[in-house]
């Protein structure tokens, strides 16, 4: 036996979107037009009868039609939900109350999801069958019936406004535009149309204020251009349910459009020597270890700190480069050994889960050729400690300045002892880099023969160190610890 609503009707029920259930009166009653015992609603001081309610639409992963978005639309920038006043003047539209449900999803080879972050704009008539801000209906400067919402994580955007009335040559229907956004770019843009189901929009039009036109509407959604053009146009008709006050009317937009590349946070690293040609090539080793994919963006700079040109295979020649990598992929970046020798350093901005380092590769005639790894250093440390050992070594330094902003660079050297065997300060300007020999620094010179510990602080600007120890033919990287 099939349980009964409070007007006593039989009610089934329906598959919706996400597997919920929704009790709605038979599809039989439906088209008959009633549902059962009568109940009222009060519209602008008038009665409105109870119309039938639709059975629900099934969400599919499917594409929605795109359709015209006809001579009236006009881009208010109204953000709001309730649309029924007019901000120009404070007056309220009158007509029985509608909520809508709008369900975004992007649509891709992949499935289905729901698309947040989307600016979802309606637009319709008025009981009346006229439109704001139209000229064709004497309504210039007026903004009723018109807004826009962003879709929240699930997809939804919530308006309040009226039943819609209808005007000659068009089924009853609401307006929608979708819009995605790179800042205030726009980047997809789709356009559609929500139409109701005839036998209701009947029963409402039977009541104040829509039942003051003097003639009877001359276009079904049997015979509306629009909706009969539409590859799906099944899906364009909403979901509607009868509320306390009026109806509510749902639809799932499955649409196909451009996204904001959502905003990554990224940290920046920096490696304080890049060299190749002459003898020498530079090469970068990066890991993802997250699952999604990412992708890193390097910036290479010269010993000014101006933008160097350099050209990866595959990619071209730019001082700008974006590696992209896959869920758990590694990549190898490369500047080859070719033409006179070039340096500078790089900047490499890591989203969260991505690590790398550096390897130096000199190639010399008449030995094998001589490798180190050298570590990436955060750039916006303002104190760099350094080990050193210069009694059978040389001590070479690169030192950059990843801030844009000049700085002056404390650098005190201290012996095995801890007495203090040298100072100095090294200046930079924004995002400027040196390489030097330790021992050949002005106030520095008693480091030769020494072993110890330097240290590198900064009030102003940042400083990114790395250290390279040579020794007769070979050579290794010294990592700084920064803070």
């Amino acid at each position: 036996m099939n349980p009964k609503n409070k007007n006593n009707d039989p009610i089934v029920k329906t598959e919706v979107a996400a597997g919920i259930e929704e009790v709605t009166p038979t599809r039989r009653q439906a088209l008959l037009g009633f549902t059962g015992a009568t109940a009222a609603f009060a519209v602008a001081g008038a009665a409105i009868a109870t119309a039938p309610v639709m059975t629900a639409q099934n969400l599919a992963c499917v594409l929605s039609s795109q359709m015209t978005e006809g001579p009236y639309w006009v881009d208010e920038r109204l953000n709001r939900s309730d649309i029924r006043t007019d901000p120009t003047n404070g007056t309220t539209k009158t007509g029985l109350p509608l909520t809508v449900t709008l369900n975004i999803y992007s649509v891709t080879s992949a499935g289905c999801a729901a698309l947040q972050g989307a600016w979802v704009d309606i637009w319709h008539c008025d009981a009346g069958g006229l439109y704001s801000d139209a000229s064709a209906n004497n309504t210039v400067g007026q903004k009723f019936l018109r807004g826009y919402q962003v879709t929240n994580s699930s997809g939804t955007a919530n308006f309040t406004t009226i039943y819609p009335g209808w005007y000659s040559g068009r089924a009853v229907h609401i307006h929608v535009r979708i819009r995605t956004f790179n800042g205030t770019t726009v980047v997809g843009n789709f356009t559609t149309q929500l139409f109701f189901d005839d036998a209701i929009s009947d029963t409402v039009f039977t009541q104040s204020p829509y039942n003051t036109r003097g003639r009877t509407r001359d276009t079904l959604n049997s015979n509306d251009m629009v909706y009969n053009g539409a590859a799906n146009k099944e899906r364009a008709l909403a979901t509607l349910v009868r509320t306390d006050s009026g109806y509510s009317a749902t639809l799932n937009i499955g649409v196909n459009i451009a996204t904001q590349t959502p905003v990554v946070a990224t940290t920046g690293y920096a490696l304080p020597q890049i060299a190749f040609g002459g003898g020498w090539n530079t090469s970068l080793y990066l890991a993802n270890t997250n699952a999604d994919s990412t992708s890193v963006t390097l910036n290479f700079l010269n010993t000014a700190g101006s933008p160097l040109t350099v050209t990866l295979p595959g990619q071209g020649s730019s001082a700008n480069h974006t590696i992209a990598l896959a869920g758990r992929a590694t990549a190898i970046v490369e500047l080859a050994n070719s033409g006179d020798l070039t340096q500078g350093w790089v900047e490499a901005l890591l989203p969260d889960g991505v690590t790398g380092y550096g390897v130096f590769r000199q190639t010399a005639t008449g030995r094998a050729d001589q490798e180190a790894v050298v570590p990436l250093s955060i750039e916006t440390a303002t104190v760099a400690q350094m080990v050193y050992d210069d009694v059978n070594f040389t001590t070479g330094l690169a030192v950059v300045n990843p801030s844009t902003a000049s700085a002056s660079i404390n650098v005190i050297a201290y012996n095995a002892s801890g007495s203090q065997v040298g100072s100095t300060t090294i200046t930079l300007a924004a995002r400027a880099r040196t390489a030097v020999t330790l021992r050949d620094l002005s106030g520095m010179a008693g480091v030769a023969g020494t072993r110890g510990w330097l240290s590198f602080t900064t009030t102003a600007g940042t400083v990114s160190v790395l250290g390279l120890r040579f020794g007769s033919a070979a050579f290794t990287s010294i990592p700084a610890v920064h803070k």
